[in-house]
């Protein structure tokens, strides 16, 4: 345990705490299958069928991205989202398997099980990262997050490691976790802030990305040390909000709310690295579909509504294409969101192939009856459909244009905040 801090300091915690999963695919893999342990582990979001029919251990496209790594595969350099022909140059022999994402939100449902038995305010950010909030506890973070790490291990998986990060808000949180890894625990005060600052660029820091930090470099600050003695009212004259938001950020100042585990969500989205590479939008239009139809059962068992959306796709060479857009009206199924889509689609042309597309459902709200005179035909029919598709497997009954596309679009970690 790293404790950032002098003891004084400890009858005065802060009250924010984020748990990171370590290498949490691949450590779910290695769980589920003691033959893995120990060894170098990538996870691929889809591999190509065997000649005999074993699909989960194959050859995936060279160009594919691991969207997990082991703790063993890390240690060897070879990072989360790294392209397949890169891992298996640093090391031959890399075992790699298809991804199982219901088996990774199966265990997280059973870790955020054991996060409610300390609080009830639990903010699942992603499927391998929470933020738990104490401000309302008199629970001592530091000693719940030592038996938070002991019963992730006794009662879901004794291969699952995390680190945990106590500060006072979400962004030093971040920071605190990601001190020690794999299998920390620390803690993170404002004035900590400039000897961590040392080790780290721009953008290693959650939420601050290459345009910000080659905007900063312009001005002459090359790392987030150097933003801390920066005038704020200089920020702002030049980026204006944003940019005092950002310096209010890297103080350590920001007073964010953690979303309650019940809490509604904020958009239903898919998104999906591509297992091939190619610039042909008819093929393309044909996996916004499905994940658009994905999203959308998801958002319909949860029982909203969405007067929003957006379409976003990702080049190989980094650039992004990206546009929301605000509805006059509410849709809940995936054709709705398809037809809106090819509305942006249609005024996109791309020079390099497309690796990463992502589509969802945004400005939620929750359903409530409607008139059955003024509700769609194929409205009516969704829950019918959804019914059929929840018992016998996702996409058992499907539009005609998803025939054949399972290799397109298999299944992936969802995403809804």
């Amino acid at each position: 345990m790293k404790l950032q801090t002098t003891n004084y300091k400890l009858l005065t915690l802060p009250r924010i705490m984020l748990v990171d999963m370590n290498s949490f695919f691949a450590s779910v893999e290695q769980q589920a299958n003691p033959f893995l342990r120990g060894r170098p582990l990538g996870v691929s979001p889809r591999l190509a069928s065997t000649s005999d029919g074993e699909s989960r251990r194959a050859s995936s496209h060279p160009t594919s991205c691991l969207i997990g790594t082991s703790k063993e595969a890390k240690a060897l350099g070879i990072k989360n989202g790294i392209p397949l022909y890169k891992a298996r140059k640093i090391c031959p022999e890399i075992m790699v398997i298809e991804s199982e994402p219901e088996k990774y939100r199966e265990i997280n449902r059973q870790i955020n099980r054991i996060f409610l038995d300390y609080t009830s305010v639990v903010e699942t950010y992603s499927v391998d990262e929470s933020f738990l909030d104490f401000r309302e506890s008199k629970l001592n973070p530091l000693l719940v997050g030592a038996e938070i790490k002991k019963r992730i291990k006794q009662e879901v998986g004794e291969w699952l490691t995390c680190s945990v990060g106590v500060a006072s808000n979400k962004f030093m949180a971040k920071l605190a976790a990601d001190l020690e890894k794999p299998d920390g625990l620390s803690v993170v005060w404002r004035e900590n802030l400039p000897a961590i600052y040392e080790q780290k660029k721009f953008t290693d820091l959650w939420g601050i990305n290459r345009g910000w930090a080659n905007r900063f470099q312009k001005l002459g600050i090359q790392g987030p040390k150097e933003l801390l003695d920066y005038p704020v009212q200089n920020l702002i004259s030049i980026f204006g909000k944003p940019g005092f938001y950002i310096w209010q950020r890297v103080q350590g100042l920001e007073e964010d709310v953690i979303q309650n585990y019940e809490h509604d969500p904020k958009s239903f989205g898919h998104s999906w690295v591509l297992n091939f590479r190619t610039t042909h939008k008819e093929q393309l239009k044909i996996v916004i579909l499905r994940l658009a139809e994905k999203a959308a059962r998801r958002m319909r068992r949860e029982g909203f509504a969405a007067s929003g959306m957006y379409l976003s796709i990702r080049l190989v060479d980094g650039n992004h294409f990206h546009r929301s857009k605000k509805l006059q009206f509410q849709i809940e199924t995936g054709l709705e969101l398809y037809r809106e889509a090819m509305a942006i689609w249609q005024h996109w042309n791309f020079q390099l192939d497309v690796m990463h597309i992502a589509v969802g459902f945004t400005s939620l709200l929750r359903k409530t009856k409607q008139l059955e005179l003024f509700v769609d035909k194929q409205i009516k029919l969704m829950p019918a459909l959804d019914l059929i598709n929840d018992k016998y497997g996702e996409f058992a009954i499907r539009s005609g244009l998803l025939t054949h596309t399972q290799d397109f679009a298999p299944d992936a970690i969802a995403f809804g905040k």
